[in-house]
């Protein structure tokens, strides 16, 4: 297992987001941030810098979703997985202010992690 890298000072919400990341196989980060794309809080088992990237990138996306889905009256945007060659991410809204991030390696079985952010959140 990869030993968990972090300058931030710990917060009772970091526990959730280690517990996340080391209960689900080839995860490596998972993040709550805001909606304008700042980190709140991260847990990475390598660089931080790729974590609060992850987060920030999907934010803006999750933005586009949100507008979309207003202008159009779809509903709130609740939760989005995406799939990519390297890697996948999955995001929960939190409120409409605030989400969480989960990333992991292309292959991982995100099932039970999801499950368990939904429970958490």
């Amino acid at each position: 297992m990869s030993q968990a890298v972090s300058s931030q000072a710990p917060s009772d919400f970091r526990a959730v987001l280690r517990r996340l990341v080391e209960e689900t196989p080839g995860a490596w980060g998972a993040i709550f941030v805001d909606w304008e794309g700042e980190a709140v809080d991260l847990f990475a088992t390598s660089d931080e810098y790729e974590v609060k990237l992850a987060g920030a990138e999907t934010g803006l996306l999750l933005n586009r979703l949100v507008a979309a889905g207003t202008s159009s009256e779809l509903g709130r945007t609740i939760a989005m997985q995406i799939r990519a060659a390297d890697d996948q991410y999955f995001l929960h809204t939190l409120d409409q202010e605030y989400f969480v991030l989960l990333g992991a390696i292309a292959r991982a079985r995100l099932a039970a992690a999801v499950e368990e952010l939904r429970r958490l959140v």
